[in-house]
């Protein structure tokens, strides 16, 4: 009886623990499960492994574990995701940064720490940087960008995706919310339906289709821009190309 309090006791540890780190909204159902398995576990690990399907990608979390330490129970992971010809990207999080950041950087966003603050917007935004010829350890820099105005900056690029309606305040919270935690909002435009992506180090953002294939780099490009969002420009361009004269078929 003893022993089961204890083991419920330490259970209860560590689902608060990653509760802070937001597993429910990111794992899902089944993760009690695991956890009851993990502190049952004869062999006594103190390491719990993880995965996640996101964005068609396995990625496998290495959660070290102390529950005797109420204080910090969880206090590093290791994430990883497979890259192309066997390499494998791996990033070290110690620090109280959410599992859905982690896994952002590891796919290659910027993210922003300390975003969820009610009316303030920290500039401190990090970006995963891979050693992916070598190790494929990766570690976390940061980027010095939207210094300046802050939301208000993140919020003057919209305007350049000519969106097929004015969004409401609401709406354009939600959009930097969702920038700021490394995700790409799906915007509707004139022009049909395209995702972007926080760009901090070029103060910009990155347009991407519908399958998230790149289309600019810099939303602030108006060429790149023009080149995307209208048709008649293409139309000039094509005009300006020199034509083949045909020859008659015998």
């Amino acid at each position: 009886m003893e022993k089961a309090m204890k083991t419920s006791e330490e259970a209860g540890i560590i689902e608060r623990a990653l509760e802070e780190r937001g597993y429910s909204a990111f794992f899902g159902e089944g993760l009690k499960e695991q956890i009851a398995s993990f502190v049952n576990d004869p062999k006594k690990p103190n390491v719990m492994e993880l995965d996640k399907l996101m964005e068609g990608d396995r990625l496998l979390f290495s959660l070290l574990i102390r529950s005797f330490d109420q204080a910090n129970p969880v206090p590093a992971f290791l994430v990883s995701r497979g890259l192309p010809d066997g390499k494998k990207a791996e990033l070290f999080i110690h620090s109280v940064m959410s599992f859905a950041k982690a896994a952002n950087l590891v796919h290659g966003r910027a993210v922003q720490l300390n975003s969820n603050r009610i009316g303030e917007f920290d500039p401190i935004w990090v970006r995963a940087r891979f050693n992916v010829d070598g190790s494929g350890s990766g570690e976390v820099v940061r980027v010095n960008a939207y210094q300046m105005e802050g939301k208000r900056e993140l919020k003057n690029l919209f305007k350049l995706l000519e969106l097929e309606n004015e969004p409401n305040i609401f709406t354009k919270e939600l959009w930097v919310m969702k920038l700021a935690g490394g995700d790409m909002p799906l915007l509707n435009t004139r022009f049909g339906k395209f995702y972007i992506s926080a760009e901090p180090e070029i103060n910009s953002l990155s347009l991407w289709d519908k399958d998230k294939n790149l289309l600019i780099p810099d939303i602030k490009d108006e060429k790149e821009r023009k080149k995307t969002f209208n048709t008649d420009i293409q139309s000039e361009e094509e005009l300006k190309q020199p034509k083949v004269k045909r020859t008659a078929k015998l």
